[in-house]
């Protein structure tokens, strides 16, 4: 919209510096005829319109109020009515009314309200995470969670996909299509569970939280009404509309200690998900490694079992990362295929895991045989070999798709006749192993990268109870026997 200019009679226009104010004046349904607005400028109502439009933020469709509001001095004592403190007339206003934003939250009806309620709701949701607006700073260390509860499938509809393909439809459709979201199929979209869905949102909101808090109280072992004596289960929530008109909610649920934010959460409480894998036993990892010495990537599988490396740290590894002489290995990389760069080396997966490892001396010698066996392949190939300088390659030298070592691994597990597990479970297996045996914690966050203590400390939890349970029932079998001596020495059991 190109903004008019506005003239005293017979002056030039008038300066303005609030262009969004003015738009505000023209966008009304009914706008007044220039020759109105000239009368206002020159009687000096104007200014007075633009301050009262100024609150207004940009607001296309204000809401429009009539009437009066007077403020008294009251006497709480007696209740006496006093003097008038303020008193408004919305006849005495520039606009002859009281303007009041509309505050909708649709883009198509009002932007300017819809961006500042989008606004507020980011500022609602970190403040949730990080603290502010009232909210203790100290909540960005209490356990929380950011979760999206999106509406089920009512039937397909129009799309826009992530990995460049078209849509179902065939079209590749554009970001503001109004395509997208409307169904493939009209006759076939389930509209009625779609309109059930919208209708029943906030009910099924209710339900979740309530089930929520009796799960937290389950996992605690308290009940539900002691379990608010020492937590509370805190949410900050906001609803949004996907483009096919389903009602989505994003949350921050938190928990804070019995008062709520202001107060720590119990030590038990965590928001770390539990992790579901079956790692190798002792028994089965030696199975693993004798069936693994007549495979063609048998260091590969030993260095994954014995040091824990990432698959990507794996197949990013080069000959120059190695030191097989004072046997040590520097993750520098990781080999990812990305969607855009196809094979690609990336940077590790945090800071903490560009590290220097020490390599075990079955690792040397099987890596030793590996490069021999390289030589081999290079020779084979010829002018087809492909120098990458990889640790790990295909017998012409490419690098290995991650994908590919997936299934080659499952395979090897096939005909090994070895139990089914996935091959970042190796790396499982190596931390459970050395927990097994007594190793120190901090030892084990180093050789497998973790950013902090916590990480290795949460993820492996199950099997540190499982440990003390096993200590605990050692002294327990020791101090509950019957036959010993009195003069016996105490039974000798190492807890670490």
């Amino acid at each position: 919209m190109t903004r008019p200019s506005i003239r005293r009679p017979g002056g030039p226009p008038l300066p303005t510096s609030a262009p969004q104010k003015e738009i505000a004046i023209f966008a009304r349904p009914t706008p007044p005829p220039l020759p109105e607005l000239g009368k206002l400028a020159a009687d000096g109502t104007l200014p007075g319109i633009l301050r009262q439009l100024s609150g207004l933020g940009g607001c296309t469709h204000p809401i429009r109020m009539d009437g009066h509001r007077t403020e008294y001095d009251v006497d709480t004592t007696t209740g006496e009515i006093g003097r008038i403190l303020q008193h408004l007339d919305s006849t005495t206003l520039p606009a002859g009314q009281l303007l009041v934003r509309c505050n909708n939250r649709r883009t198509t009806r009002c932007p300017a309200c819809a961006e500042v309620y989008r606004r507020d709701t980011f500022k609602l949701i970190t403040a949730g995470l990080r603290g502010g607006k009232g909210t203790p700073e100290h909540v960005a260390t209490h356990p929380r969670v950011f979760a999206t509860f999106t509406a089920p499938g009512f039937g397909p509809v129009h799309n826009r996909r992530t990995d460049g393909r078209p849509c179902r439809c065939g079209t590749r459709h554009d970001q503001e299509d109004e395509a997208l979201g409307t169904p493939l199929d009209p006759d076939t979209y389930d509209y009625e569970a779609a309109v059930l869905w919208n209708a029943h949102a906030g009910p099924l909101w209710r339900r979740f939280s309530i089930y929520l808090r009796r799960e937290v109280a389950k996992r605690s072992g308290l009940s539900q009404r002691r379990l608010r004596d020492h937590a509370r289960v805190s949410f900050a929530k906001v609803a949004e509309y996907q483009k096919r008109g389903a009602v989505h909610f994003h949350a921050v649920i938190r928990i804070d200690g019995p008062t709520g934010g202001d107060t720590p959460p119990p030590v038990w409480a965590t928001a770390h998900r539990p992790r579901r894998f079956r790692p190798f036993t002792a028994t089965e990892a030696r199975q693993f490694l004798d069936a693994a010495r007549s495979d063609r990537l048998h260091a590969l599988y030993a260095l994954a079992l014995r040091t824990g490396l990432r698959k990507g740290e794996l197949l990013g590894l080069h000959w120059e990362d190695l030191d097989l002489a004072n046997g040590t290995a520097s993750i520098r990389r990781s080999l990812q295929r990305t969607r855009t760069g196809g094979l690609t080396h990336l940077p590790t997966k945090t800071l903490a895991s560009e590290r220097r490892i020490a390599l075990p001396t079955d690792c040397i010698r099987s890596l030793k045989k590996h490069r021999q066996q390289q030589d081999k392949e290079r020779e084979i190939a010829g002018s087809a070999w492909r120098d990458s300088g990889l640790v790990f390659t295909t017998p012409t030298g490419r690098p290995l798709d991650p994908a590919n070592l997936t299934r080659r691994f499952r395979s090897f597990l096939s005909r090994a006749g070895l139990r089914r597990i996935r091959f970042h479970d190796l790396r499982h297996s190596t931390a459970t192993l050395l927990l097994e045996q007594g190793v120190d914690l901090v030892v084990i966050k180093e050789l497998l990268g973790h950013a902090h203590i916590g990480v290795t400390a949460g993820v492996y939890a199950h099997v540190r109870l499982r440990l003390q349970r096993q200590a605990i029932d050692a002294l327990g079998h020791a101090l509950g026997s019957q036959d010993n001596d009195p003069d016996d020495p105490p039974a000798a059991a190492v807890v670490r």
